[in-house]
């Protein structure tokens, strides 16, 4: 787990990394970080380079960033979307990359002990726009099974790599060409684990 230090200034700085500011103070625009509603200590967000990242907890003035988690099974299958990429065109190269680095950074478990309040491959989860408080739910896929019109996200895809590996109540945040899009998981509505599928 990664340490970041908020300062007076409202900056947060982890020793060689960028410095994150947070809403109305911002330096950087790469890299973003805030705390929960009306700046109480709560869940964080972070957004690096346009990716999504996820600061969850803010104590004490140090913002804590926590490790996705991923179960062992969905490694190996992630892994394999990214041997394949030689084979993808070049934007889903692009976004293999980016499931490279959040794949290498992930605290890999054991299908069978990961908590039920994780989104893992196929989970099927409800997300609430923090901007619009819009709600919607989608499933989260492998790229093959991907079909946006029956709400199937492929892990690929933004979206779908904001939630995987996120819990319950985590804040999620990454830069697309119209802004700066915020979203919360408010809840996992199917999770293929927590019924004794994809256990190994």
């Amino acid at each position: 787990m990664n340490h970041f230090r908020v300062h007076a200034d409202g900056s947060a700085r982890e020793a060689g990394s960028h410095t994150a500011y947070f809403p109305k103070s911002l330096k950087n625009p790469r890299l973003i970080t805030s705390v929960g509603p009306r700046g109480r200590a709560g869940s964080a967000l972070a957004v690096l380079m346009g990716e999504p990242r996820v600061v969850p907890h803010l104590e004490g003035g140090i913002v804590q960033q926590q490790k996705v988690r991923i179960t062992d099974i969905d490694s190996r299958r992630l892994w394999s979307v990214i041997e394949d990429s030689p084979s993808m065109d070049r934007r889903d190269v692009d976004s293999v990359a980016s499931l490279e680095r959040q794949l290498a950074d992930a605290k890999v478990m054991p299908a069978n002990r990961i908590g039920p309040e994780i989104v893992t491959i196929n989970s099927e989860v409800r997300v609430r726009n923090l901007d619009t408080h819009e709600t919607m739910a989608f499933r989260v896929v492998l790229p093959r099974a991907a079909d946006a019109s029956a709400r199937r996200i492929s892990v690929l895809a933004p979206l779908g790599r904001a939630v995987l590996g996120r819990k319950v109540g985590d804040h999620v945040a990454w830069r697309t060409p119209g802004g700066l899009r915020r979203l919360r998981v408010d809840g996992v509505l199917y999770q293929p684990e927590r019924v004794g599928i994809d256990l190994g």
